[in-house]
């Protein structure tokens, strides 16, 4: 029984054992409930893809039970604030899953700053020790500008003012893309306030800040959002539009006060193109008249430099279009970084005031029916023309890709619409334009084709999304980055007016990016431009698109003669051979060049390189007319030179090219109107024709020129050198030759004493004729900016500049002197005679050695030698140098001038800016041109009818030419 009874009662206590471990896991889960309850009673979750809708906006309600039930609260439904469910709610029982907090780890804002290549605002927070301000000031929004923005200036040396310089850049809270404003105004920290402004543009698509441009890949850094810019923030003016014109454009505020447009200018935002004083004052007396007198004309006239809203200078680019208030549409374009509004220069951009921003401009905006305006007659380029090209054969095109003429919509769509929409070709493919689009929006072009006004409209090139991954992520990185290339790239692809595509020839044609080429065959059936396969044509309402293959650039050679420049022998065959430079550049054909390399044509005997004939049939026997590109190039294609030999092409099984079984050796060189495939080994050998004498030139001819132009002094002079029969020289004819003509009046503004001793001593007079000739032909189209030729004095060579080339009038010079007009000895003769307005004079050294040689700049040749400028300009330059005059250092305190030929670092400081680089001979200086020093200040230039002032100093004595450049005398100190 006591058995049973022990029994009995360790049964009882092992009951009671589990019965507690029930009880103590019930409330272990009854505590869970009670936790998750708490957790998550009455939490309502909303859906991504509902936020911002306000209405018909769903929510989910979240009530614990033994599993966790998700009721969907119905649109018409109202908030439930109870446990209660409502039977038409549809129910889902889910399963609770605890999840972790997101701890979001501190980030250093210099460590985030050096990831982001922001090496150069890095290195000034940890200079200033602002982190600290930053992690104090609660969220902010450090505005980043990039290490390339930083090069442009110098940052203050003060830290009190370094410090305000980097909290101009800083404001409070996070500036998200999403939440920007356009004329949206937030205080900076800097201790003064300073206000900024922020901008939206194209939709969006373009956002700055204070005229600084947003760039991609901004982060955070724990409580700091650091934005990439593209330049340097500066501060608001606190004055408004009209009394900024009033304080700082005198002329300009008097005109609006008289056309009572002040009030106007303060009710709103606006962006003023003002002319400075300069601008007023240079206006014919005429016109000054007609604006005064008429004051509704003033009014339309002021009213067409105001344009609504705020544009800082980085909307201003290429192919922009602005309406201002007057009606009158403003056109900018982009030339090596200056813009010009309707084709006046905007010479100071970006001054921001509390309503708006100033772009200061040296001329007027006059309407055109104010007066005609008149140019100066000068040198300019050959024009432009084109002349027929023989038609290729058919049957021998290579193009296996024919083009897509997709139809003509129901509703036509304009250019922007059109490269939006993919493209569906026949055979089943689907073509995109995602990074055309992207691309096209990021340089402001989308908006140039949305506002086109234009009745022709524009053909565009839009390249394949697959076309531009051809050029891979880096070439994309590029793009994105640098905006000038991504503009010339883009300009580019666009032409103005529908081109004609029907025909079979190939024909240069002008993109406003450069010339391209494009090659039409069958009718228009097969199509390439640029070396691009052109896929599908879609019209357009206000233009037509191409669809292409391939990513097409600005061609590097406007045509396929400067596009030689890899081949040196080739292209001095080509240079002292004007008949053949001039059909390559001006009949307006199309070509495609073998090129022998120059150890090809190294194998050639010197009688065979002598002779005239021989090298010209050489070259042409590798010429053929037509742009054959690399994907052109099919096997078994025949072309036939300019002289009727023939070319076999051969493609290996892996791809490499062969002419006439010599390989290709290199890629294709595309230039403006032509392609060129080096190749190392000569095609052909022309027979060598029968030696001809030259021409003897006519001193009938050369008389002739002198007296139309006034330079007979000269040819006087020749005679009593003795040098009269020069140019009748044999080896001056066969190789070419120029002549640089002075005019009388260049004679006699000679310096008295130095034309005396020239006139005095006859070896002194053979060696100034002898300069003033040169060994090569000289035409506008063969001379490049900074460039020599050489004269007939060995070690002796003649400077070659160019300003505005690219425009007319263009300005050609040699060592200074400008070349007033070009013309040919006779219509036979190699010799070209060049006129010129002033008197060459040969360099007697470079910089340093010239300024050391002239009395006047004792003081500052000083300067240069304590500043080791030798080691400044050791690249070579070319540099232009403005030297100030002994007077003008006699009106500096003694002490600073001591210190600058004590003190290295100082001197170095003066003499840069003083040292601009680039060649600039008085003749290439214009008026209210801004020049860069190396010490990234700026020499603003004024020309007047009396001299040339440079930041207000008077240029005494100019156009010294040197080996590596060009000195100016100036009469006083460059204001700091």
């Amino acid at each position: 029984m006591s058995d049973d009874a022990g029994r009995s009662s360790s049964s009882l206590s092992l009951k009671t054992a589990v019965r507690k471990k029930k009880v103590i896991r019930r409330m272990k889960m009854m505590l869970w409930m009670l936790l998750l309850l708490a957790a998550v009673e009455g939490q309502q979750i909303r859906i991504p893809a509902y936020i911002g809708r306000p209405v018909n906006r769903p929510a989910i309600r979240i009530v614990p039970s033994d599993s966790v039930v998700v009721r969907i609260r119905k649109p018409d439904q109202p908030v439930v604030t109870s446990l209660a469910i409502p039977r038409d709610s549809s129910v889902t029982r889910i399963q609770p899953v605890l999840v972790a907090p997101r701890v979001t780890p501190r980030v250093n804002v210099q460590d985030a700053l050096n990831q982001m290549r922001l090496r150069k605002m890095a290195s000034l927070i940890e200079t200033t020790n602002l982190q600290p301000v930053f992690q104090q000031a609660g969220p902010v929004t450090l505005f980043a500008p990039t290490d390339e923005a930083f090069s442009l200036l110098s940052v203050p040396g003060d830290q009190r003012r370094l410090v305000d310089f980097v909290l101009q850049h800083v404001v409070k809270g996070r500036v998200m893309p999403q939440d920007v404003r356009n004329d949206f105004i937030l205080p900076s920290l800097r201790s003064s306030g300073i206000p900024l402004r922020l901008n939206v543009y194209e939709d969006g698509q373009m956002l700055s800040v204070s005229g600084s441009q947003f760039l991609d890949d901004a982060r955070d850094a724990g409580n700091v959002r650091i934005q990439p810019i593209d330049r340097v923030l500066y501060p608001i003016s606190g004055e408004d539009l009209a009394t900024e014109a009033r304080l700082t454009f005198p002329s300009l505020g008097e005109m609006l006060m008289k056309a009572s447009l002040t009030q106007q200018l303060t009710s709103g935002t606006f962006t003023l193109f003002a002319p400075t004083n300069e601008a007023f004052s240079s206006l014919p007396p005429e016109i000054q008249e007609k604006l005064m007198e008429n004051s509704t004309l003033l009014h339309k006239v002021l009213l067409n430099h105001v344009v609504p809203g705020t544009h800082y200078s980085a909307v201003l680019a290429h192919g922009y279009s602005l309406k201002t208030m007057g009606g009158e549409p403003i056109h900018f374009t982009n030339r090596r970084g200056l813009i010009l509004a309707n084709g006046v220069p905007v010479v100071k951009a970006d001054i921001s005031v509390s309503n708006g921003v100033i772009h200061a401009i040296n001329r007027l905006l006059l309407p055109q029916e104010l007066f005609e305006r008149r140019r100066p007659a000068t040198i300019a380029p050959p024009p432009f023309t084109e002349a027929p090209v023989p038609v290729p054969d058919p049957t021998t095109e290579y193009l296996p890709v024919p083009v897509y003429m997709e139809p003509s919509p129901a509703v036509p769509r304009p250019l922007s619409k059109t490269i939006s929409e993919p493209l569906n070709l026949p055979d089943g493919r689907r073509m995109t334009f995602n990074s055309a689009n992207s691309l096209l929006r990021r340089s402001l072009l989308l908006s140039t084709l949305r506002n086109n006004g234009s009745e022709m409209g524009y053909t565009m090139l839009v390249p394949t999304d697959a076309a531009f991954s051809a050029i891979g992520q880096s070439g994309l990185d590029s793009l994105r980055r640098n905006s000038k290339l991504l503009r010339r790239m883009l300009l580019c692809q666009l032409m103005e007016g529908r081109i004609n595509l029907t025909g079979n020839e190939d024909r240069p044609i002008r993109s406003l990016g450069g010339t391209i080429v494009l090659s039409s065959m069958n009718g228009g059936n097969n199509l390439m431009i640029g070396g691009a396969r052109v896929l599908s044509v879609r019209q357009a309402s206000d233009g037509m698109v191409l669809v292409t293959d391939r990513v097409t650039f600005p061609p590097a050679s406007r045509n396929v003669a400067d596009a030689l420049m890899p081949f040196p022998k080739l292209k001095d065959i080509v240079r002292t051979r004007p008949n053949i430079e001039q059909s390559l550049i001006n009949d307006g054909s199309v070509y495609t060049i073998f090129a022998p390399t120059d150890a090809a044509l190294s194998t050639l005997q010197p009688f065979q390189l002598q002779d005239k004939m021989f090298m010209s049939e050489l070259f042409w026997s590798h010429v053929v007319r037509g742009a054959y590109y690399r994907s052109r190039l099919a096997p078994g294609l025949k072309l036939t030179t300019v002289r009727g030999n023939t070319i076999i092409i051969h493609r290996s099984p892996t791809g490499a090219l062969f002419v006439n079984e010599k390989p290709i050796t290199a890629d294709e060189i595309i230039a403006g109107n032509g392609v060129i495939h080096p190749i190392d080994t000569l095609l052909f050998f022309p027979q060598s024709p029968e030696p001809t004498e030259p021409p003897i030139t006519s001193d009938n001819d050369l008389a002739k020129i002198a007296k139309e132009f006034d330079a007979t002094q000269f040819l006087d002079w020749m005679k009593m050198a003795q040098l009269q029969d020069l140019l009748k020289s044999k080896t001056v004819l066969s190789n070419g030759c120029t002549l640089f003509l002075p005019t009388n009046a260049a004679l006699r503004n000679m310096p008295t004493t130095l034309r005396f001793v020239t006139l005095s001593d006859r070896a002194r007079l053979k060696k100034f004729i002898l300069y003033h000739v040169s060994s090569r032909a000289f035409s506008w189209n063969t001379v490049h900016d900074n460039s020599f030729i050489p004269s007939l004095i060995p070690g002796r060579d003649i400077r070659c500049n160019v300003y505005a080339k690219g425009r007319m009038p263009g300005v050609l010079t040699v060592n200074g002197c400008r070349v007033t007009a070009m013309r040919p000895l006779s219509p036979e003769s190699n010799v070209t005679v060049a006129v010129i307005d002033e008197a060459m004079s040969s360099p007697t050294g470079d910089l340093p050695i010239t300024v050391a040689q002239t009395p006047m700049l004792t003081n500052f040749s000083k300067i240069l030698t304590v500043a080791g400028f030798r080691d400044i300009i050791s690249d070579g330059g070319p540099y232009t140098l403005f030297a100030p005059n002994a007077c003008a250092f006699s009106e500096m305190d003694a002490d600073e001038y001591q210190r600058l030929i004590i003190n290295s670092k100082v001197a170095l400081e003066f003499v840069k800016r003083y040292l601009v680089k680039g060649c600039f001979y008085r003749n290439g200086l214009q008026d209210s041109q801004t020049l860069r020093t190396e010490a990234n200040t700026y020499l603003a230039v004024k020309i007047t009818p009396d001299c040339i002032l440079v930041s207000g100093a008077k240029v005494l004595y100019g156009d010294m030419s040197t080996t590596n450049g060009v000195l100016h005398v100036i009469a006083s100190l460059l204001l700091s």
